[in-house]
């Protein structure tokens, strides 16, 4: 299979992705694992606004790689704060070798990618991402 490495946005890549070259595969056990521990975080964090399960939920589907799916329902919770809770826990809990994704339902160039050390979307929108990702969640709500 084909991976790419590095901090693809989804429109430069958007199949298999590896944290670096030679990485071992990701075995389905240990995605569940991460998927639990992400659950459990959402449970204890997001209790009341943005709410987890209401707002948003982790999809669990294993895609092959380590990339844990996030679905927003209610697009005002997209900001950069609410992105930021997703890249602390991956760094605060040594998930280095993860990344999570966050479609927006817009096109593949809207989708949010976090990676530990740098949330990425579109060239389109990076310039000032607070304001991409504003402008991002404004278009999800014309969908709603």
């Amino acid at each position: 299979m084909e991976y790419r490495t590095g901090n693809p946005t989804f429109d430069e890549w958007d199949g298999l992705w590896k944290s670096y070259e030679g990485e071992p595969d990701v075995s389905r056990d240990e995605y569940e694992r991460v998927f639990y521990e992400l659950d459990r975080h959402c449970r204890r964090t997001f209790s009341d606004f943005p709410k987890y399960l209401a707002d948003f939920y982790i999809r669990g589907d294993y895609t092959g790689d380590r990339t844990q799916l996030i679905e927003i329902n209610t697009p005002r919770i997209l900001n950069l704060k609410f992105l930021n809770c997703f890249q602390r826990w991956l760094n605060e809990t040594g998930k280095s070798s993860w990344r999570i994704a966050v479609p927006t339902y817009l096109t593949k160039k809207e989708t949010v990618l976090i990676y530990p050390g740098q949330i990425r979307i579109s060239d389109n929108y990076e310039q000032s991402l607070e304001e991409g990702i504003r402008n991002i969640a404004a278009r999800m709500k014309d969908y709603t």
